[in-house]
């Protein structure tokens, strides 16, 4: 642009111009040779002459031009910038006005260059004179400044370990800063070369350095370390951080102990490390993260890693102090020995660091087994500690049976386990029996035994084959409601499963029993019940000494857990006997005070403390209370016992009406039968009915049921032995099926023998059931009904079991019968009926 600007002012060169004049006058002469050698000359840009004279433009400044002063073009904008100040300075409204028009350059602005210069002194002077009345106070607040900043870099300079490097940006920032808040005037920003000259002066151990766009100031005697640390890329400060870092979080670890106490703690595994190992592996793991407020497993497993293998310095042996087994590596040993009981697996991961060692497992086995039997001793019973007070316990006895797989194994176990359960719900979750603490045991050996009562088992011997279940005082609740919804699902998978085709099953069709039962089950919000195993016993669980012994220490074990409620007073407590005397006391006060009320002959209501009158009508409800109260009482009872008994009265006469007509149901006979006492005594009290009437048709019902049921059995064998003959049943069971819920059904009904049941079947029945008891009967039916199956090759009817199995069979047993009597049986056809001779034979012929 500038090269442009130059070329432009070349044409109005008053040089070129006189120059290009001159040449055009050499070539015009008198004889016009001249005009002949410009028409021949070719015509070029350069060759044609200037039509702009000199005389068209003047100085802006003095609106006059001078032949001998040479004109100078505007042609850079800090001239316009300058002549604009100058004109503010001066307040020259001429020269405003021509700025106005628009910057110097664009107005291609000529001016004297003596003119310029006066300008410049002019606006000079006028800044002088200015300074003289208010700079003073401004060159003394720069100086201040200025000072302030020189104490500062020097005051840096004195720190230790510190080489500073100061950014003049940052430095300029400082002092404008300072200079505004002294209220000192400025023009622009601060000028950072002057300032930094001005500092260099001020500071003579200081150098600037270029760095880009910025200048950097730094001592002299520091840019030596600075530039050996450069060249060495940093390494020690890098690791110098490491270190420190290493140092916090070592010193944190030294001073955590985590020592186990024999139980695991939800918050033990946080609790054995501290925070800042905890937050420097979270880092390595994952990264800086503000937001996460706990710890992965991940991140607690390395960091208990570290603690328990962590020493104060290096050692030669694998060794492991008590006060740093984490619970991670204590609870996989433990885990690890109860699961494989191999000493190699637990020694390899102990000497990995993974694990305590095989020999910490066995001493920690004895600790508690020395910690928990001497805790059973001072009880008398064995309990874990694991229970909890206050929840409805429940146990199971089973034989334990150990064949260990393993060739080298040595023996095997038989024995007997007890397992207690507590069933925790949401309402009650418990309350901690005893703060079970282990004990440190020397040697790993076991020392303590069980107590007695637990450990011998007692002999016993039943007196009767079968024992004789005691009756219990508490009432026991039938579940019908719940078996009969169980029914009902049941029924609702077989339905879907008729439902469903082999090749036609949807996505999401279910028809196997676990998966269409787990997909209708109601997701219920379960407890974990609370388990706890005692110890093992070597007899057998089904001898009757170790059962029984199994029902004495659960009865003990349950009485420990859930303690019967304590017998004395509510009020037998230390706080509340406390309260009251201290209210007793206060009586006292007041009564010293105000007098004793008891003591008064009035008539009237007094308070006690504030001895106020009650009114009147007060004092004549309270004397009056108890007898208003007896009336209404005894008014309510007597309505109310009225209803009761003459619904009582109509609810009897219509059960002694369906005695009498047998019209009472077969449930509602039984209830009688088993409250009979109390009927009758009700019965008595009703005077329309009579004692002994009502006593008769009762024992009539019985009889009429006992009978039936008798029947009914009978009917029910009879259909059984069809059955081993492949007969069609089906009539007779459905028959049947009709009165078999008693509960539904009147007395009456069975009665009036609405069974239909063929004559011939009622009168041989009997017989059939005696005679189908004995063995060799049952052999001649089975023969014979199987060779007229073969005959028919059908199911047989009930009519023809009748006629050609029952019949045949009935005669050839009554015929062995007599042969049997007489003796005329021949051997091959007592061995080819009977096969060899049993003692039930001779019981079933002497029937």
């Amino acid at each position: 642009m500038l090269n442009g600007i130059k070329k432009c002012r070349l044409k109005f060169n008053t040089t070129e111009l006189k120059r290009a004049q001159k040449r055009q006058h050499r070539y015009i002469s008198d004889d016009g040779q001249a005009s002949l050698l410009q028409e021949a000359r070719k015509s070029t840009r350069l060759s044609l002459p200037c039509k702009i004279g000199l005389k068209d433009y003047v100085c802006f400044f003095c609106d006059s031009i001078e032949e001998d002063e040479m004109l100078r073009e505007a042609a850079t904008y800090g001239i316009d910038n300058r002549v604009r100040e100058c004109a503010q300075k001066l307040q020259d409204t001429a020269l405003l006005a021509k700025l106005s028009a628009g910057d110097l350059v664009a107005q291609e602005a000529k001016y004297h260059v003596k003119c310029l210069i006066y300008l410049y002194r002019k606006a000079s002077r006028v800044a002088n004179d200015d300074e003289s009345e208010g700079g003073t106070q401004s060159r003394i607040s720069h100086g201040i400044a200025l000072a302030e900043l020189v104490s500062f870099i020097e005051e840096s300079r004195s720190e230790d370990n510190v080489a500073p490097v100061f950014k003049m940006s940052d430095l300029s920032k400082m002092y404008g800063n300072r200079l505004e808040k002294m209220g000192a005037e400025q023009e622009g920003r601060v000028h950072s070369t002057r300032l930094k000259n001005r500092l260099l002066t001020y500071v003579p151990d200081i150098e600037a350095y270029k760095q880009g766009r910025e200048n950097l100031l730094a001592f002299k005697d520091d840019i030596g370390p600075a530039l050996r640390r450069a060249c060495e890329e940093d390494f020690d400060s890098n690791y110098m951080q490491i270190y420190k870092a290493v140092k916090i979080v070592r010193s944190d670890m030294m001073a955590t102990s985590s020592e186990f106490n024999g139980t695991f703690a939800a918050d033990c595994q946080e609790k054995s490390v501290p925070r800042s190992l905890l937050t420097l592996v979270n880092m390595l793991l994952y990264g800086p993260d503000i937001t996460t407020d706990s710890f992965s497993q991940e991140t607690l497993s390395i960091a208990q890693m570290l603690i328990f293998n962590s020493h104060k310095r290096i050692q030669k042996s694998n060794r492991h102090a008590k006060s740093r087994e984490t619970p991670s590596q204590m609870y996989l040993g433990i885990v690890i020995h109860c699961q494989t009981r191999k000493r190699g697996l637990i020694d390899k991961l102990y000497k990995l660091g993974l694990s305590v060692s095989y020999d910490r497992i066995l001493s920690v086995s004895a600790s508690l087994t020395n910690t928990l039997c001497k805790q059973y001793q001072e009880d008398g019973y064995v309990c874990p500690p694991s229970l909890r007070l206050g929840l409805f316990t429940t146990a199971a006895v089973d034989n334990i049976d150990h064949n260990p797989s393993s060739t080298t194994a040595k023996d095997s176990f038989h024995g007997t386990g007890i397992s207690l359960f507590q069933h925790v719900t949401t309402q009650m979750n418990g309350q901690q029996r005893l703060d079970f603490q282990l004990t440190s045991i020397q040697g790993g050996r076991v020392t303590e035994s069980l107590p007695d009562s637990y450990a011998v088992v007692k002999p016993a011997v039943l007196k009767t084959n079968v024992p004789v279940i005691p009756v219990t005082d508490s009432t026991c609740k039938g579940c019908t409601g719940d078996l009969h919804e169980a029914v009902q699902n049941e029924y609702r998978w077989l339905e879907t499963v008729s439902n469903s085709k082999e090749y036609d099953i949807e996505e999401r069709t279910l028809v196997s029993w676990g998966a269409y039962h787990a997909e209708h089950e109601p997701i219920k919000d379960f407890e974990p019940c609370v388990s706890a195993l005692l110890p093992l016993f070597e007899e057998e669980a089904k001898s009757v000494a170790m059962i029984k012994h199994s029902f004495d220490v659960i009865k003990t074990s349950v009485e420990a857990l859930n303690p019967e409620e304590d017998e004395h007073h509510h009020e037998n407590k230390t706080s509340v006997q406390k309260s009251f005397l201290k209210d007793i006391w206060s009586m006292v006060e007041v009564m010293n005070e105000l007098g004793n009320p008891f003591m008064e002959d009035s008539q009237d209501l007094l308070v006690l403390d504030t001895k106020d009158i009650a009114p009147t009508s007060v004092v004549d409800t309270i004397r009056k209370i108890e007898k208003i109260d007896n009336n209404i009482h005894s008014s309510f009872l007597g309505k109310k016992i009225v209803a009761m008994m003459k619904k009582l009265s109509d609810c009897t006469k219509s059960v002694v009406k369906k005695i009498f007509d047998r019209s009472i149901s077969v449930a509602i006979l039984q209830i009688i039968e088993e409250n009979l006492e109390r009927f009758i005594t009700i019965v008595k009290d009703i005077p329309d009915i009579k004692e002994k009437g009502i006593k008769r048709a009762i024992e009539l019902r019985f009889a009429e049921l006992n009978a039936y049921n008798e029947c009914l059995r009978n009917f029910k064998q009879f259909i059984d032995i069809c059955q081993r003959c492949d007969a069609n049943t089906t009539v007779l069971e459905e028959q049947t099926k009709t009165f078999q819920e008693l509960d539904k059904v009147s007395l009456k009904d069975i009665c009036d023998d609405k069974v239909d049941v063929p004559k011939e079947i009622k009168n041989e029945l009997p017989e059939i059931i005696r005679c189908s008891s004995g063995i060799i009967f049952i052999r001649i039916w089975d023969r014979l009904a199987a060779d007229f199956r073969k005959t028919e090759n059908r199911a047989l009817e009930i009519d023809e079991i009748m006629e050609h199995v029952w019949k045949p069979a009935y005669k050839e047993w009554k015929d062995l019968h007599q042969q049997l009597k007489k003796g005329e049986i021949l051997f091959r056809k007592f061995d080819a009926i009977c096969g060899r001779m049993d003692p039930d034979f001779e019981k079933e012929f002497h029937s």
